[in-house]
């Protein structure tokens, strides 16, 4: 008898708020492995990445050289989702500035990339993507640049379905759920071979942007890497640091993305034949990806 009344007072018992609102806790699916695509609109992504307090040590031959340098890129595409099968991007802006002191002896350039002012179609050949240069041809000497920016781009489009599927799954989750990412997926590492790792991500809140309810998410990491440059062949790089994220719920793609990390890269390597250098790098690296929806075209009068 005890027991049984025991039983209903505990039942009459009013839970605490916090356990009211996780017993009814939203569920929200992050991924999908057909995502729908935004088709007739525009979107346009600007990337900021800025590198600061890098301090440079080489070693090249009997000479010990030392200084430091900073790096600003930017770049700021528009792309037109013409169809299922057929995106638009015109790259507005794709350049970098760097300033650098060795040995006492100051530096200072920027570089333009070929692709800036260029429009690159792609569409789709079966499951994969596939980019094609508009307009004029390029100059011989800008093919190699131009060619990798397209690849950059087409392989970034036939990753980014697998890659979400991978970091968020395609099960639904809740406000506050925390889970492990293989580091492979760190978003924007896309310059390394993973080696080694580790990364959470955290659900944190729900909040509108671009008009859409998007789900707010936190990661923190490090990993060890390859860098997949050839001129960088004999290097090793450790990234780690953190990232927030706010990710549509509609079309689950990344409308925003921050990150603020430590880099440190060194090894041996020949960046030209019987060139040795003995280099070592480390320094802080903000990064910034914003996607803006942009108003439809007003119709030609």
């Amino acid at each position: 008898m005890k027991l049984c009344l025991a039983a209903v007072l505990v039942a009459l018992i009013p839970l605490p708020s916090s356990a009211q609102e996780l017993a009814g806790a939203k569920e929200y699916v992050l991924a999908s492995e057909d995502p729908p695509m935004p088709i007739g609109a525009t979107h346009q992504v600007t990337d900021n990445s800025n590198m600061t307090n890098c301090k440079l040590k080489m070693t090249v031959g009997e000479q010990d050289l030392g200084g430091e340098m900073s790096k600003n890129s930017k770049e700021v595409q528009i792309f037109e989702y013409l169809a299922g099968d057929k995106i638009k991007v015109t790259y507005l802006k794709n350049r970098a500035f760097e300033k650098s002191t060795i040995m006492g002896q100051a530096k200072a350039e920027e570089e333009v990339s070929a692709i800036e002012g260029r429009v690159v179609l792609l569409q789709k050949a079966g499951k994969k993507w596939v980019g094609k240069l508009q307009g004029d041809p390029v100059e011989p000497v800008d093919h190699e640049n131009v060619d990798d920016e397209i690849k950059s781009l087409v392989r970034s489009l036939n990753n980014s379905t697998a890659e979400s599927v991978e970091i968020y799954g395609t099960g639904p989750r809740k406000v506050g759920d925390t889970w492990e990412v293989d580091p492979k997926n760190v978003p924007g590492m896309d310059e390394f071979k993973i080696v080694k790792g580790a990364m959470a991500m955290t659900f944190v809140e729900v909040k509108e942007l671009n008009g859409e309810p998007c789900a707010i998410l936190k990661a923190t990491f490090t990993i060890n890497g390859l860098p997949t440059d050839e001129k960088m062949a004999g290097m090793d790089a450790r990234v780690s640091g953190e990232m927030r994220i706010a990710r549509s719920l509609k079309y689950f793609m990344d409308y925003k993305v921050e990150g603020d990390m430590k880099m440190a890269v060194s090894g041996v390597m020949e960046p030209q034949a019987g060139v040795v250098i003995d280099f070592a790098m480390a320094g802080d690296l903000k990064a910034k990806r914003l996607t803006a929806v942009l108003p439809p075209k007003k119709d030609a009068e």
